[in-house]
């Protein structure tokens, strides 16, 4: 506990929290009914004080070595209240709303409120931020910037097995989310969505009694909602898509979510974020056994491959070339077939990876527009350089594909 003093290094305080929790544990076997004993206010105090460590595993780590104290001690000691954790998950500070998450799981686990009502209680403080983000996203962005509350829920719900999770109320909860995750989107779009991002300061009607507020507020400060907000919603319908249990017109709805996020989205960081969500429900689909979600990312890719050879009669609309980005690098545009690809190859099979390969090459070489080409070498890029697809690749360039922009 010495070594857990404030500017002491990562490993020194990581190793000293790994041996007291190899201590705690054999302690609570042999002495258990002696282990309260070992606590006072002086030592609990430095435990807490670790969930403020800007390492996240320091934080894991300390809500394994809670287990071993006595709840009673916890209880008598804890001085963490709900207005902290709200403080703290509305922070413009990302490190603040990692901090709040870790909190929340303490007092969920250890004193109360349970965790359900914890849950309803952060939907209560999101749509909150979201009814003033959709007056004036710059005034939210300084007071309730929403992704520490989003961070929030997703790191409680990852405590638990979502499938088993099929009562009516948990139901009701999931289909609730799933809409103001499309709030949420709708309200960031203005910027993540624009061709300058990193700049843009939204023209707004601003109350008198915010003024001062929106004096205060930088293009920074608004991005850092804006694509940490989005971030927040992929990770989160990321994993409730491979971890629930969801209905089928749930799945369709995310899927198409997902495509507007990575068709549209111009910011990097928030893409990329879309990426690791969209891969989780691609490989939720890819494993389905309800045919209409199985065939969804075959259709998915084909209509991809169609949109950037230039035929747009497709029934989904964000898949037209016309809502494809063709600068950035293409944008989004890479990830969405990235992730369908390696999320097909991790169930053992190609069919797919070769028809997006043999299109995309032959694209290169005779594609109708500018667009149709730039589109082909942006994807081939970041599949060459996609460390899952290496053997896969490999494999295709040795059975005598070539071509001269390899």
């Amino acid at each position: 506990l010495e070594n857990l003093f404030d500017g002491a290094n990562f490993t020194r305080r990581n190793l000293s929290l790994r041996i007291l929790f190899y201590v705690v544990e054999a302690v609570n076997e042999h002495l258990k009914e002696k282990s309260a004993e070992f606590w006072d206010k002086k030592k609990f105090d430095v435990l807490m004080k670790v969930f403020d460590d800007s390492f996240e595993a320091n934080k894991a780590m300390t809500i394994e070595i809670m287990k071993f104290i006595p709840v009673d001690v916890i209880r008598n000691f804890n001085t963490v209240s709900l207005k902290d954790l709200e403080t703290l998950a509305t922070s413009i500070k990302p490190p603040d709303s990692l901090t709040a998450s870790y909190l929340m799981e303490f007092v969920v686990k250890f004193t109360s409120p349970g965790l359900f009502e914890m849950l309803n209680h952060l939907e209560t403080l999101l749509i909150s931020g979201l009814e003033v983000a959709e007056k004036s996203l710059i005034v939210a962005s300084s007071t309730n910037p929403l992704y520490g509350l989003i961070l929030g829920i997703r790191h409680l719900l990852s405590k638990l097995d979502l499938k088993a999770l099929k009562s009516v109320e948990w139901r009701e909860f999931f289909a609730r989310l799933i809409k103001l995750c499309r709030r949420l989107t709708e309200v960031v779009a203005p910027v993540v969505n624009n061709s300058s991002p990193e700049g843009i300061l939204p023209k707004e009607e601003v109350h008198d009694d915010w003024m001062k507020i929106v004096e205060q507020t930088t293009p920074q400060i608004i991005l850092l909602c804006s694509w940490r907000t989005i971030k927040e919603v992929s990770l989160l319908l990321g994993d409730i898509c491979l971890r629930g249990a969801l209905e089928v017109d749930q799945f369709l709805t995310i899927g198409d979510h997902f495509l507007e996020l990575l068709s549209k989205t111009k910011h990097r960081g928030a893409f990329e974020q879309c990426f690791f969500g969209f891969s989780q429900l691609c490989l939720r689909l890819w494993t389905c056994h309800e045919p209409e979600l199985h065939k969804l990312p075959s259709e998915m890719l084909h209509q991809m491959i169609n949109s950037i050879a230039g035929k747009d009669k497709e029934r989904n609309e964000l898949l037209t070339m016309k809502n494809l980005c063709a600068t950035r690098r293409s944008a989004g545009l890479p990830f969405m077939i990235q992730a369908l690809i390696t999320s097909e190859l991790k169930v053992s099979t190609n069919k797919n990876f070769h028809f997006v390969m043999k299109n995309l090459i032959e694209f290169c070489r005779h594609g109708e527009y500018l667009e149709t080409r730039t589109h082909s070498l942006n994807i081939l890029r970041a599949l060459f350089r996609c460390s899952d697809l290496n053997e896969s690749i490999g494999e295709y360039i040795a059975d005598g594909i070539k071509c001269a922009i390899l």
